[in-house]
């Protein structure tokens, strides 16, 4: 396994045909599943240390690690090399905590925010803009979905090309085929802290952000 996902978590779940890493805090949310090599004994393994559980706890662990796929599909789309550069590149000049991922006029619009803007005492103050960062691809979507991730966890995934799926069951799957592996994220449902719509008036989209009262 790459030194790039062996980082991710201490714990490593190893069966004959795959072995998956569980993502340590704050990145728990990540889940990494690889097709093994060549064929190996099952088992977990922490920080480096095999784990004394009986082989049939570790089987049915990894059967429920699989069943995570196990959804109808309410997006399907790909993201190429270029593309998560550009992301990840927007996630450290944003200081973006989530990206909420969604369609939008026909496209994949990720919008790239700060979810401690939520929190009243660290809102920017009135003289200061206030900007909602996005980016736009193209998208092939099934019905209207939303699926906002940990930047942090999203920022882990290698620079590959993906074929992406996000499930009816909070998970969202990025499936590299150079890799031969597939990255797990587990939708965290916040949304970032503005209110958009479109104003005929103007004909422009309007972004409100609501001050709380106090």
């Amino acid at each position: 396994m790459p030194q790039s996902i062996s980082s991710i978590g201490s714990f490593v779940l190893t069966t004959k045909t795959k072995q998956v890493v569980f993502g340590d805090a704050p990145n728990d949310d990540l889940v990494v599943e690889q097709k093994n090599s060549r064929p190996a004994k099952t088992s977990l393994i922490k920080s480096g240390v095999a784990q004394k559980i009986p082989t049939d706890e570790l089987e049915k662990l990894m059967d429920r690690v699989e069943s995570l796929t196990y959804s109808n599909a309410v997006a399907q789309f790909n993201l190429n090399k270029r593309q998560m550069k550009l992301i990840k590149d927007a996630i450290d000049a944003w200081s973006s905590t989530h990206i909420r991922i969604l369609p939008y006029d026909g496209k994949l619009r990720f919008l790239i925010f700060d979810c401690r803007m939520n929190d009243p005492k660290l809102r920017v103050v009135r003289d200061e803009s206030l900007q909602v960062h996005y980016l736009d691809f193209e998208i092939v979507h099934l019905e209207e979905f939303s699926f906002t991730m940990k930047s942090s966890s999203f920022s882990k995934l290698p620079n590959d090309d993906y074929m992406v799926r996000v499930g009816d069951n909070s998970i969202c799957a990025f499936a590299s085929t150079k890799l031969n592996t597939q990255f797990l994220l587990r939708n965290q449902e916040n949304q970032e802290p503005f209110v958009s719509f479109t104003s005929p008036l103007v004909g422009s989209d309007i972004v409100f952000a609501p001050v709380p009262n106090f």
